[in-house]
């Protein structure tokens, strides 16, 4: 299934599709949350996407490269999986990854996927880390994690980090309304716990907080947006102000859950700021 045409994520696909477009390819590619399969399905495709050269922005399923992928047997393609008898990934498969990649690839590009990237020792990803700190500019890494909270600070900051689509549509439609609702608070210059009150799904939530905090920043978004619209088209410059602090105070929010801090906290210290 190619990137444009994902059953689950397909905005992520295309926005992956983009980049390759654009010839605008990270060396370390991080994707977290959704469930295993919907990760598999995506890495792959985007895998097969950098391998394939006759596409520019996807993969075209009928040259040789992606012939081989389907097969098995792309050269190219590294693929770090825990193996059956372990309970982690050991830091034996990252030196041997390191020793493979000192050998010219085949293509142009080497890419490695490391599936469920939360199962590596902490030894391991100490190794894989000097990697990512001296990246080879003909290998591209893709992360594939459940979360990223088993993974090391400083690996996720070596990656350019996205999160896939983790809420099922209806817990999607309720961070929605609560988005909405929030930003009808928000310009009703509401107090704290009222606002606070709109965020007990995502405050409430056992494991998957960050993942549907991220999910409701994104709806508030889409909120904060469609109310700016409403106030530059009748001119209402208090709530455009009061908007655009709050889309400033989002963007904030945002960063500081990719960057691993509290959850908790940074969802309350939006309902402080706004």
């Amino acid at each position: 299934m190619s990137l444009k045409e994902l059953d689950k994520n397909r905005g992520l696909g295309q926005q992956l599709s983009g980049l390759l477009a654009k010839e605008r390819l990270f060396h370390a590619f991080l994707f977290a949350g959704g469930d295993a399969q919907s990760r598999k399905e995506l890495g792959d495709a985007f895998a097969k996407a950098i391998l394939c050269p006759q596409s520019k922005d996807d993969y075209c399923a009928s040259c040789a490269a992606c012939r081989k992928f389907e097969d098995g047997n792309q050269e190219d393609l590294i693929r770090i999986v825990k193996p059956a008898d372990k309970a982690s990934i050991p830091v034996s498969m990252i030196e041997e990854l390191q020793q493979r990649l000192s050998f010219r690839s085949f293509g142009d590009t080497y890419v490695v996927i490391i599936e469920e990237a939360q199962q590596m020792l902490p030894q391991a990803q100490n190794k894989l880390l000097k990697t990512l700190e001296e990246p080879l500019p003909s290998v591209v890494f893709l992360l594939l994690a459940e979360n990223i909270d088993a993974l090391l600070p400083t690996v996720v900051s070596r990656c350019t980090a996205y999160w896939l689509e983790e809420a099922e549509p209806q817990i999607r439609e309720e961070l929605q309304k609560a988005a909405k609702e929030f930003c009808k608070l928000i310009l009703k210059k509401e107090a704290f716990y009222k606002k606070k009150s709109c965020l007990k799904a995502v405050l409430d939530a056992k494991g998957e907080e960050r993942e549907l905090a991220l999910e409701f920043l994104l709806a508030l978004e889409d909120a904060l947006r469609g109310e700016m619209f409403i106030a530059a088209t009748f001119k209402k410059t208090d709530d455009i102000s009061c908007l655009a602090g709050a889309q400033e105070a989002l963007t904030d929010a945002r960063r500081c859950l990719k960057q691993l801090h509290n959850v908790g906290y940074t969802m309350k210290q939006l309902c402080l700021r706004v």
